[in-house]
């Protein structure tokens, strides 16, 4: 229960799994901080994840290309969850495409 599970094969980090398993061809339970419950939305692109819990948190992982998920050209890639601390609001709800990610936060 609340378990989060990815598979299939992502270059880019974004099942999640570490950057030393860019696939699996069977699920995989991902490690997650006990910060992470009670997941309210998961949203997949091409090359990168983002989760959204009931509390408005949001977690990224995979491609962070065009600095599509707000972590700087520092940060190309992201294995494992990271949270997105640039986003002060309560986000609503997400949505991820190729070169962008999308949040719609409370109150906006």
């Amino acid at each position: 229960e609340g378990d989060l599970f990815t598979w299939g094969t992502s270059t880019e980090g974004a099942l999640g799994l570490g950057k030393h398993m860019l696939s699996s061809n069977e699920p995989r339970r991902l490690i997650v901080s006990q910060m992470i419950q009670n997941i309210r939305q998961i949203s997949c692109g091409p090359d990168c994840t983002v989760v959204l819990t009931d509390s408005g948190f949001c977690y990224c992982c995979g491609s962070n290309g065009f600095n599509k998920l707000g972590f700087g050209a520092k940060f190309p890639q992201l294995h494992g969850l990271q949270k997105v601390s640039f986003i002060t609001q309560k986000v609503l709800a997400v949505s991820v495409a190729e070169t962008f990610a999308a949040f719609l936060i409370e109150g906006g």
